[in-house]
């Protein structure tokens, strides 16, 4: 068994989710079991998740019908609320345990998701941006279980 084919039916993180069985085969590559590599791709796919939700929030705020109330403090708030969302305590789990990375890169993936389609809406040229937005739904989707 190498590390892109995991044993099946034995209850691991990994069984059925390929992309997290890829990302944890590249730590693994490059830096064997050492915590520290881990930890920090699992706060890197978080750091990516909060600018993802910054600009969810961001572009929603900035909308016709909330811009006349909201959109002068639409980057302030939403920074308050991407900052708030990244160091929740419960968030603490996804930096710190390897085996949270797939939850992680579900949240990541998915909120990609909703970024993208929103792209999608405000362009002129939505192909691309909806593009992007059913890849990021189907690696969320094989990410999770």
């Amino acid at each position: 068994m190498g590390p892109l084919s995991p044993p099946h039916g034995k209850g691991l993180t990994v069984e059925g989710r390929p992309v997290v069985n890829v990302t944890l085969a590249i730590n693994y590559a490059l830096g064997g079991v050492a915590p520290w590599g881990y930890h920090a791709l699992n706060l890197a796919i978080h750091i990516l998740a909060a600018l993802t939700l910054f600009g969810i929030a961001r572009r929603m705020l900035l909308q016709p019908a909330l811009s006349a109330r909201f959109g002068a403090e639409a980057t302030s708030l939403a920074l308050v609320i991407a900052v708030i969302w990244t160091v929740h305590p419960l968030q603490t789990e996804a930096v710190t345990y390897v085996a949270q990375r797939a939850e992680s890169l579900v949240d990541l993936f998915y909120l990609l998701t909703l970024y993208c389609f929103i792209r999608g809406v405000d362009s002129g040229k939505p192909v691309p941006w909806y593009s992007l937005s059913v890849t990021a739904c189907l690696l969320g989707w094989r990410a999770r279980k």
